[in-house]
């Protein structure tokens, strides 16, 4: 999402000089390029989970320029209401991760985040209070037939989450979810490749307030739609819910966010300079920041979907079985394509199937993620 705002940062400053460039059709002028302002771009988060909390730094660029990009070698630390301080070490260039075995947030403290770079530049957030977030109450899902632009109804289920605060404490909510699936291939020619799996993460941005409502309360808020085009419901399925609390502000640094990641995008954006961030240069209080240092508590949720559980619902043709080449007389199969089946015995007829009917590899990962029933 930050990586969209920096491009739009970017074609904002070829917009200024368009006038330059038009002006060239009537009279050729040398245009004077402006100074480029490489804005420090922040990510960060601090939460109750036991694991590591992540600050990434990096800096706008020019288009065509090589460097730049990630900010490396900060010192990076967060500081509670006691003065006490949790370094951040740099994992890999510009990421920033706490260690849990030193640092995991506390509900009811409050952090602020330290930046000094290598230039001796510093950047700071106000201390922010990790407020607490209710359990998930519950996720379940709901079969739904869906028009595509195309106007072809396909099948599949809405995954929905209900969840409330009931001492009404906490009204803004950021929800991330994480889906896993099996993948079971109808021609292994090798049962070794057979079963595989894939992990994959929202990209979008999925906020709710209740502060207009009579209670904290959230009732089937749909957290994603899947299909039965591919592979994520002919198996075992996996969504794993995580649900943010967020602040006033934090709502709405993640709500314009999510208007600036879903337009399409001109030449003639507005710079996102009006954009809410909770960080600033206390030395240059002038200087702009892009970003924003979250911090709350995390409740999580995960519901496991079989295949069995879905038999009302209409699963198109894998491909595989129409798409089978037979080949007799010991001839040889067509390029990329592997053995599926013999004939009948003594026929010396063999049918090949293209090679993503055989090798799962091409969809996923063999290994068994650690959280996999057996």
């Amino acid at each position: 999402m930050v990586e969209q705002l920096k491009q739009t940062i970017i074609r904002r400053h070829i917009t200024l000089l368009l006038p330059l460039i038009l002006a060239g059709c009537i009279e050729p002028i040398e245009p004077e390029l402006g100074v480029f302002d490489y804005l420090m771009v922040v990510e960060g988060h601090v939460s109750n989970l036991d694991e590591v909390n992540t600050v990434r730094l990096s800096r706008t660029k020019p288009l065509g320029v090589e460097y730049g990009g990630v900010e490396v070698g900060a010192l990076v630390y967060v500081e509670d209401q006691e003065g006490a301080k949790f370094y951040f070490e740099e994992s890999s260039p510009g990421i920033y991760q706490s260690d849990p075995a030193c640092f995991i947030g506390e509900t009811g403290n409050s952090y602020a985040l330290h930046i000094e770079t290598l230039y001796g530049e510093t950047y700071q957030s106000k201390p922010i209070l990790l407020n607490a977030t209710p359990d998930i109450d519950s996720l379940y899902f709901e079969r739904e037939q869906r028009l595509t632009n195309e106007g072809i109804t396909k099948d599949g289920i809405k995954i929905l989450l209900d969840s409330h605060d009931p001492e009404g404490l906490t009204q803004y909510f950021r929800y991330e979810w994480e889906e896993t699936y099996q993948i079971k291939v109808p021609y292994p020619e090798d049962i070794s490749v057979w079963v595989c799996y894939n992990t994959e993460t929202n990209s979008d941005i999925l906020t709710t307030n209740t502060s207009q409502l009579k209670e904290s309360r959230v009732s089937q808020l749909e957290i994603k739609y899947v299909s039965t085009d591919g592979y994520q419901l002919r198996s075992l399925y996996r969504l794993l819910v995580r649900q943010y609390a967020l602040s006033s502000s934090g709502i709405k640094y993640w709500t314009e966010l999510k208007k600036i990641s879903e337009s399409q995008g001109t030449l003639f954006d507005p710079l996102p300079y009006d954009l809410p961030s909770n960080l600033f240069n206390p030395n240059n209080p002038d200087e702009q920041v892009i970003g924003f240092f979250d911090v709350g508590a995390v409740t999580q949720k995960e519901i496991y979907i079989d295949r069995s559980q879905l038999l009302d619902l209409d699963f198109a043709s894998d491909g595989c079985s129409s798409k089978l080449v037979e080949v007799s007389g010991g001839g040889s199969p067509p390029a990329g394509y592997c053995l599926a089946s013999q004939g009948p015995y003594g026929s010396g007829i063999n049918y090949y199937a293209p090679e993503y009917c055989c090798d799962c590899r091409l969809y996923g990962e063999l290994e068994v993620p650690d959280f996999w029933p057996n």
